[in-house]
């Protein structure tokens, strides 16, 4: 009973902690966040927050956990927590722009040091330049192939990777950078026929597809990070990162440890 007493005056705490904004956005360290606390802490966050780790490893075992929370205890099921990994190769970026293209109010995201310095495109730009393509889509195959060399696709005789796009007569084959499989789109003059996904060393149909949403395979170096992308939310950073990259004004640390000094003590 005392274990379980203790359990609930710590949650209970945690989430006084969490709910008092002022409190919160006044201070620059929150220290004694051991075990799984941290993620308890994140978890019952009421506003949307960006929560940076000092690695791909870390980041991705603390949004586990933070997801482990919001599930047994109910939390904020209306709202998304994604993660956001580290640039490598067409299908990551594909994973990173997906973040971005799904991304609601509301919503949170865990990451890592290096991924929040990265490029990231932003929003508006995703929204504008994603390529929605479905049957009796028209469009020509000329403007198909500038589309997808813009969004960072290139150009092969046969497509065997993420981010490779084929053209051959009234056939356009394209991998997409999110799809486990890549799609073939039959033309009927300036209008797709149909879209089939089809396995890459068989050359087989898998079924037809209705619609696919086909985002970038890189980010351009200009993009912003994800700082300026997802602007004006909650941002939490671990002190094991050493050497962090720019925080928004009002960034707070999150800690495992104890500390003399000033911060929040869980």
């Amino acid at each position: 009973m005392s274990m379980f007493n203790n359990a609930a005056s710590f949650f209970e705490k945690i989430k006084e902690i969490s709910h008092s904004s002022r409190r919160v956005e006044s201070t620059t360290r929150i220290y004694n966040l051991g075990g799984s606390s941290m993620a308890l802490f994140l978890a019952v966050q009421e506003k949307p927050f960006i929560m940076v780790e000092s690695t791909e490893e870390t980041a991705e075992a603390l949004y586990r956990n933070i997801l482990f929370f919001r599930s047994v205890l109910h939390l904020h099921e209306t709202n998304g927590l994604f993660f956001l990994p580290e640039p490598d190769g067409p299908d990551v970026c594909g994973k990173r722009a997906e973040v971005v293209y799904k991304f609601g109010d509301g919503d949170s995201v865990v990451t890592s040091n290096d991924a929040a310095k990265a490029p990231l495109c932003g929003v508006s730009e995703l929204k504008n330049n994603a390529l929605i393509l479905n049957p009796h889509l028209e469009i020509s195959r000329d403007v198909l192939e500038q589309k997808l060399v813009y969004l960072g696709y290139k150009h092969v005789p046969i497509v065997v990777e993420h981010g490779e796009f084929s053209r051959r007569g009234w056939l356009f084959d394209i991998f997409p950078s999110t799809g486990e499989n890549p799609l073939r789109a039959e033309f009927f003059g300036d209008v797709i026929e149909t879209i089939k996904m089809f396995d890459v060393s068989t050359q087989k149909s898998i079924r037809k597809i209705e619609e696919f949403t086909v985002l970038p395979s890189v980010e351009h170096s200009e993009a912003g990070n994800i700082f300026s992308v997802f602007e004006g939310m909650n941002c939490f950073y671990s002190d094991s990162i050493h050497h962090s990259c720019d925080f928004p004004e009002g960034a707070v640390m999150l800690s495992k440890f104890s500390f003399a000094g000033e911060g929040i003590d869980a």
